[in-house]
């Protein structure tokens, strides 16, 4: 066990996550505590809430790359900035089936992690609700490429504001899934110098697509699936001035909901594409992908 790297454990009870500490649970974590002994782990994916009783386990987890767990309000989140080479943060609410549901834990107030490693490269937050605040402390991450907000909310409520102090300065892959908001505004472009891709997953409420997205010259797709109606236009109008100044490589794709089956197979290059990314440089994607064309849904 002196060389495992990779550890995933699910735990289902009552076709539940558990919220609380269960005898099995506690069997886990004394187990973790004499395997953390190795120091060589890299991947540790738990379907349970870390908090900061397990703090004392993480220190001994010097080459940890990749963490996923679930996170509630009732659990202080332990302190990560200790995981130097942390490149892929995970996080998911309890509340798995429905988000919503039972209120989203804060990232600040709740979960209180307002440090990160410098070395994160990915962030995928679900169910979890965010501040200006907190945004401007992901935006500080200067390695970060890839920002995954599914079924997050938005202390300031229907509204998503990207003020010009904001600055993502290397994410290339930005992706909001199932956001209860209306309106996304980007101040300026300079928030995004370094983007690359921009997916929206049934973001029904949202309006408008921020016409900014247009100014940023590194942006090569703008994928809108299954969101409001009236957000076609603004894509297209994107694509459009996007072309007037230049910039020949974007794809816009507008999907709508009966259409999202003929597309599985470009939403599986896309999800490859960032999985290969961060986990191994890209190098085996091709191959991949080619095994994927002759097959049909």
């Amino acid at each position: 066990m002196k060389s495992l790297r990779h550890m995933i454990i699910h735990h289902y009870d009552c076709d539940s996550y558990p919220t609380v500490r269960t005898p099995v649970i506690e069997t886990i974590f004394g187990f973790l505590q004499t395997l953390f002994e190795n120091k060589v782990l890299q991947t540790l994916d738990l379907k349970t809430c870390l908090t900061t009783r397990e703090e004392h386990l993480l220190r001994k987890l010097p080459h940890l790359k990749y963490l996923s767990c679930l996170v509630s309000p009732s659990c202080p989140f332990p302190e990560i900035h200790i995981l130097h080479h942390l490149e892929s943060l995970w996080l998911y609410n309890t509340c798995n089936h429905d988000p919503h549901y039972r209120g989203n834990p804060h990232l600040l107030n709740d979960l209180k992690l307002t440090k990160f490693p410098s070395s994160i490269k990915e962030i995928n937050l679900k169910g979890i609700t965010l501040s200006s605040s907190a945004i401007s402390i992901i935006a500080q991450l200067s390695n970060l490429e890839a920002l995954i907000l599914a079924c997050c909310k938005f202390e300031e409520g229907l509204e998503w504001n990207v003020d010009e102090e904001i600055q993502f300065h290397k994410l290339k892959y930005l992706q909001l899934d199932h956001l209860n908001i209306r309106i996304w505004n980007i101040c300026s472009e300079e928030s995004f110098p370094c983007l690359e891709q921009v997916i929206l997953d049934y973001c029904v409420e949202l309006r408008e697509v921020p016409y900014r997205l247009a100014d940023i010259l590194t942006l090569e797709l703008l994928s809108v699936r299954s969101c409001h109606k009236s957000s076609k236009s603004p894509a297209k109008k994107i694509e459009e001035d996007a072309r007037d100044i230049g910039n020949e490589q974007l794809n816009v794709e507008i999907i709508s909901s009966n259409l999202a089956t003929g597309c599985v197979r470009k939403r599986l290059q896309q999800g490859l594409e960032l999985f290969f990314f961060f986990f191994n440089g890209g190098n085996c994607l091709n191959n991949l992908v080619k095994k994927c064309d002759c097959q049909t849904v």
